[in-house]
């Protein structure tokens, strides 16, 4: 499947995984349009009208940008001046940063902290941060469609999280590994990857990140119509959700299982599961999302759809 085809369940581009940036672990989260974003600012945030005066804003803007690109100057003279290569390397990832806080092109950012990663890597590919340093270049990789790079780099994640035994790390660094090959359409080579994580990690799919993996099992099996894959994986992820007072996630997997068992011919249990979503979606999402009505009403849709009677529904 590309990149760029739409989910079934939130009709959304999917894309990266979306990964905290401090911990450089899989966060739990809908992992369809997710983006890396670091100190990104408005291209206009930058430009004065030549037919204007510049006001506080942009001055203030201005300053900001001589600022930044002042200190990544600075941090790269001490690039030059260490005789540590760890700790040089370490300054490129700040210097690049610094830089990048100000470039209003994302694309251009992310290349750019690319650079800086691998740099880093170079010089100590195997320490104590070279896990998250990993994951961060994979996770931009991935978002390129540059899969090949990308699997390498999580396959570096997984070892080094399986090293230090970081459950989380191995976990975020197999599930990447998954992506990038449900990346290049070729899901039994994604199943087999994740289903080994599942294995390693004891199949508590609470713990930790796991419970993406799930998740992304079933979405699979929603892409290749192995509808009970979805039963069986969406299951156990809309319970983890559950147990994690996660209820928007909940609502997916809701929505995904009842989706596979219409698809078996299995109404009864189709309406169970497409039912409990809805009421998930209404009685939480009235006070906790903006949109709720709208996604209630797909449910309503998807449900009609397989001639699934909905009259009863709040």
């Amino acid at each position: 499947m590309s990149k760029t085809a739409p989910c079934r369940l939130t009709q959304r581009c999917r894309c990266a995984p979306r990964f905290c940036t401090r911990s450089g672990v899989a966060e739990i989260t809908c992992v369809h349009a997710a983006q890396i974003r670091v100190g990104r600012r408005s291209r206009d945030s930058f430009r004065i009208s030549a037919r204007s005066r510049p006001n506080s804003s942009n001055r203030l803007s201005i300053s900001r940008t001589r600022r930044c690109a002042e200190t990544g100057q600075k941090i790269m003279r001490r690039v030059i001046l260490s005789p540590m290569p760890r700790f040089r390397a370490f300054l490129v990832i700040l210097a690049v940063t610094a830089v990048a806080s100000v470039t209003a092109d994302e694309t251009a950012t992310n290349s750019q902290l690319a650079y800086a990663y691998e740099v880093f890597l170079s010089q100590d590919p195997s320490g104590p941060d070279s896990a998250e340093i990993w994951l961060k270049l994979a996770n931009i990789r991935l978002q390129q469609s540059r899969y090949d790079e990308a699997r390498e780099a999580y396959r570096h994640v997984a070892e080094l999280g399986a090293l230090e035994h970081s459950g989380d790390m191995e976990n975020a660094g197999r599930l990447g590994v998954g992506l990038s090959l449900s990346g290049e359409s070729r899901y039994a080579e994604a199943v087999k990857e994740l289903e080994e994580a599942i294995r390693r990690a004891g199949n508590e799919p609470v713990r930790g990140n796991l419970v993406a993996i799930y998740r992304e099992l079933a979405n699979i099996g929603l892409q290749t119509d192995d509808y009970d894959a979805v039963i069986k994986y969406g299951g156990v992820a809309r319970g983890a959700y559950e147990t994690l007072g996660h209820w928007e996630d909940e609502a997916l997997m809701l929505l995904a299982v009842g989706i596979a068992h219409a698809e078996k011919g299995a109404r009864t249990l189709a309406r169970v599961a497409l039912s409990r979503s809805h009421r998930l979606v209404v009685e939480r999402g009235d006070r906790e999302a903006p949109d709720y009505a709208e996604r209630a009403e797909r449910v309503v849709r998807i449900a009609r759809g397989y001639g699934i009677d909905t009259d009863d529904w709040e």
